[in-house]
């Protein structure tokens, strides 16, 4: 074979391979075509599965935000009262179809997203726990027994069913798939209340009663488990049963009676909560607490005065900052509105032992009954924080407004009335008690810790049941507001009363548990 045969022979090889095998491409794109139409029922069986799912989901957080905004709130307005679960119901109804604050339907929760609700009853229940397992009550069996109730929960499924249905558009290849029903269960509760583990005793078993003021019923006065409302009082020194120590009380602050360890009552345990204010309890009222006989004031002194600005071997002004107002209201030094002003030993009402329907007791002499003629030195410092109330402001089963009650008028003839005319109210203007910094009525603190938290320095202080105590177990009445006027000492903590307050006022932020 020459060598131009040769040449013919590698060039035709060469463009064999070079050109494409046409047919073989033919069978490719065929290949390709016959997978594409198998698998494309498959694709749009998983394009509208996850258009349906993600429908799905968005209804499942719809549902998830209404049962979480009604049951928190419910749970803000539950004060252990039938009236605190009837504004809880309201409360829970407001926020799906409007009322009180919600008015405008633009912020009404929407499902399917553009569709508002109707609320029912039957969705929320009531409980002492969040676990519920105390039992959980309908609504209308916790009108009946609301005493302890601290949580609440919202259960979507119980509204009208249309809510959780997601009618499925891709997915319902039976009849059990046509429609998905989603729903969520919400509780809401507080985990805490702003009460300091320290308690005192109630100086009467009654709740409310009259003081008469025998020649003018218009000046008879308001008076709460035995302490009037504007008189200081030196906490460490109350005794309702004994004339010469006083009785006080450390708290538990971590569980209520029967569930807690002896070493909740370890300083190590109770000096935080001290500083913050605070137990780590839902409610107190009505509850039975484990107590220590004593208060270690000597131990946990620095740690109330923090609320004044104090942090020597303290508190962290980070965690536990200052009141935004921390002056003292000291006797005999920056009380304006007093004269004369009290004696230097005279910050508190004088002690007094007196005996009573054959009961001996240690008090004061600002709780004698009128006419009782009293001066400064009986006294102490009055009206630093709060005022005294007439019994007729006073309804009955009706609960303080948040507001609270219309005090007496700041006038000399209150004064005369209330506590005898040797006791003066100096001209202090209009704006007694002055609510905003003024360098003579109030103090802020310092510069590195300001602002500082309103009503720090008022101590919430469980009042207790003392007649009742078994042991190390005591019953809590109430819970008092006091108001510190001066720094504590190792031996007194000066306060002056201002009412007896509610769970929900002296609650924690209320929570979602679940």
């Amino acid at each position: 074979m020459d060598s131009t045969t040769v040449e013919a022979a590698r060039d035709a090889a060469c463009l064999a391979n070079y050109l494409p095998n046409r047919s073989g491409e033919t069978r490719q794109r065929g290949a390709v075509a016959v997978m594409f139409a198998v698998l494309l029922p498959l694709i749009i069986v998983c394009y509208g599965l996850a258009l349906d799912l993600g429908r799905v989901y968005s209804r499942k957080a719809e549902m998830q935000a209404i049962a979480g905004s009604a049951a928190i709130a419910a749970a803000k307005k539950l004060n252990g009262t039938k009236a605190g679960i009837e504004n809880a119901i309201t409360a829970a109804g407001h926020v799906l179809q409007g009322g009180g604050d919600n008015t405008d339907a633009i912020y009404w929760p929407k499902y399917g997203y553009v569709n508002t609700m109707v609320w029912s009853d039957a969705a929320i229940m009531f409980s002492k726990t969040a676990d519920g397992s105390t039992g959980w009550l309908s609504a209308e069996s916790a009108k009946q027994a609301p005493r302890g109730l601290a949580f609440v929960k919202v259960d979507t499924s119980a509204l009208d069913k249309s809510y959780g249905a997601v009618d499925m558009l891709f997915a319902p290849v039976s009849s059990s798939f046509a429609t998905v029903n989603v729903s969520h269960t919400a509780v809401a509760g507080r985990g805490s209340i702003n009460v300091t583990p320290f308690g005192i005793c109630a100086m009467d078993a009654a709740f409310t009663r009259r003081k008469n003021v025998l020649t003018d019923t218009t000046y008879d006065e308001l008076v709460e488990y035995g302490f009037r409302r504007g008189v200081g009082y030196n906490l460490m020194k109350l005794n309702p049963n004994g004339s010469v120590a006083g009785r006080n009380y450390l708290i538990d602050p971590v569980a209520l009676s029967g569930s807690g360890s002896p070493n909740n009552l370890s300083l190590t345990t109770v000096t935080p909560y001290v500083c913050t204010g605070t137990m780590a309890v839902p409610r107190l009222i009505g509850e039975k607490v484990t107590v220590q006989s004593g208060f270690p004031l000597a131990s946990l002194v620095n740690q109330l005065n923090s609320r004044l600005d104090i942090y020597t071997n303290g508190c962290d002004a980070a965690t536990t900052p200052p009141g935004t107002n921390v002056k003292q209201y000291t006797a005999n030094s920056s009380l304006g509105w007093m004269s004369p002003k009290p004696p230097t030993t005279s910050q508190t009402a004088a002690s007094q032992t007196i005996t009573r329907d054959g009961v001996t007791m240690l008090q004061t002499k600002a709780d004698q009954d009128p006419p009782n003629n009293l001066t400064t030195t009986d006294t102490g410092v009055l009206w630093a924080y709060a005022k005294a109330v007439p019994w007729s402001a006073y309804t009955p089963g009706v609960p303080e407004p948040e507001g609270g009650y219309e005090p007496f008028e700041t006038k000399q003839v209150t004064w005369d009335k209330l506590y005898g005319s040797s006791v003066l109210l100096a001209p202090t203007g209009s704006n007694y008690p002055s609510p905003t910094p003024s360098a003579s009525i109030t103090s802020p603190p310092a510069l590195a810790r300001r602002p500082g938290v309103a009503n720090r320095r008022v101590l919430n202080v469980p009042i207790l049941d003392c007649a009742t105590m078994s042991g190390s177990t005591a019953t809590v009445l109430a819970v008092g507001r006091f108001f510190m006027t001066v720094q504590a000492t190792t031996s007194a903590i000066s306060a002056e009363f201002a009412g007896a307050t509610s769970e929900v006022q002296a609650g924690g932020p209320v929570e979602l548990v679940q």
